[in-house]
């Protein structure tokens, strides 16, 4: 179904590109979070995030000119545009954590230090089914409503895991630099979950409006 003019990708594919490049930011945000606590050289990754993050941005003001200019039906673009903006938002949460992984180096013990590396990886379990929901989208608007909905599970663990942190982190003894940063760090993780549970409530809706 071609939704857009003659030779372009449709809706499907742009979006399935633009998912693509989001989940590959979160993918490298993983892996920067896991060499900031083993002390490697993190500007490599950082630059890659960020490129990769400005490719993400750069098709979601393509999709969203033609969204305003009325490319879709009126009735549709507003769906496709909240979905949009709501995904967008997972590759900008990642670029936040690459960022304060930059400001300060800080040392945390192997448990504190594991517990952040299984948020980061359970958020990014998150984007990656939000992906799949999006590819899934082509062809099957019930099947990616029902992967999507897999999102709230591992948003919840998230949200345990973060609120776990905080008590430790908030009862702990060290600076309130450090504190501080790692609050910072603890709280974008979880946003990127936090997105991606947004963006699966809205494929869930528009799979209710349009499966007839």
């Amino acid at each position: 179904m071609k939704l857009f003019g003659r030779g372009k990708k449709t809706i499907f594919e742009r979006f399935s590109e633009h998912a693509g490049k989001v989940f590959e930011t979160v993918k490298l945000t993983d892996k920067a979070v896991d060499v900031y606590f083993n002390k490697g050289d993190l500007q490599e990754i950082i630059d890659d995030i960020s490129k990769v993050e400005t490719e993400a941005d750069s098709i979601y003001y393509d999709i969203a000119r033609d969204l305003f200019r009325g490319q879709l039906l009126p009735y549709t673009s507003e769906d496709w545009f909240e979905l949009l903006d709501h995904v967008d938002n997972i590759a900008d949460n990642s670029d936040r954590i690459a960022k304060f992984l930059m400001v300060y180096r800080v040392k945390v013990d192997e448990k504190l230090k594991n517990r952040i590396k299984e948020l980061m990886k359970i958020s990014c379990e998150a984007a990656r089914i939000i992906r799949e929901s999006i590819e899934m989208m082509r062809y099957d608007m019930e099947g990616a409503a029902e992967k999507a909905s897999e999102v709230a599970r591992i948003r919840h663990q998230a949200r345990d895991i973060e609120y776990r942190l905080f008590k430790k982190l908030f009862n702990s003894k060290m600076s309130t630099k450090r504190l501080l940063l790692l609050k910072e760090i603890v709280y974008w993780i979880t946003q990127v979950s936090n997105s991606s549970k947004r963006a699966a409530n809205r494929i869930i809706m528009m799979s209710v409006k349009y499966s007839f």
